[in-house]
């Protein structure tokens, strides 16, 4: 088995069909082709990395028995775009975009600043807006009713409702 490399400019290369296994290096371009058998010119081989990774023409899917990993810690992808991400968990130091629910319900919409979901669990910081609903649990800081007076002071623990004020032990009617 012999190797054969032919030498030519781009011109001539395009009016030749090598045989299979055939190279081309065509002094002109400076690039290199292979040959088929039926491919007038043969087929560029592209050593360039940017060519490897941009033409991805099928999903990408691993198979049934292993993960895949998209980089690592240290070797991030920079940005992505997608139009749809499943996932069963994400991990991410920002998101910027709505978050939307199986249903199609917008959960977290960016431009209003809104969550809008039933939350089971811990929520830590601080909540500025309406809560509308029941919630049930331990509650950290001041109440406030619509027209932002204190109904429930966390600093001095005092609570009133306007007809009523209870401050330590003492009841008062307003």
């Amino acid at each position: 088995m012999a190797l054969q490399i032919r030498r030519g400019t781009d011109a001539e290369r395009t009016g030749i069909t090598p045989i299979a296994g055939e190279l081309i290096f065509t002094t002109d371009t400076k690039k290199l082709y292979v040959g088929d058998g039926t491919t007038v010119g043969g087929n560029q081989v592209d050593t360039t990395l940017a060519a490897q990774y941009l033409a991805v023409n099928s999903n990408i899917t691993p198979d049934a028995n292993n993960t895949r990993d998209l980089g690592t810690s240290s070797a991030v992808w920079r940005t992505g775009f997608f139009g749809t991400v499943d996932a069963s968990h994400i991990d991410a130091v920002s998101i910027n975009g709505n978050i939307v629910s199986g249903d199609s319900t917008v959960i977290v919409n960016v431009g209003t600043g809104t969550v809008t979901a039933d939350l089971t669990g811990n929520v830590t910081g601080n909540v500025t807006g309406d809560l509308t609903g029941s919630s049930t649990g331990n509650h950290k800081g001041s109440v406030l009713a619509d027209d932002n007076s204190v109904r429930i002071d966390s600093a001095t623990d005092r609570i009133t409702n306007g007809v009523l004020d209870f401050d330590g032990s003492v009841i008062n009617l307003l």
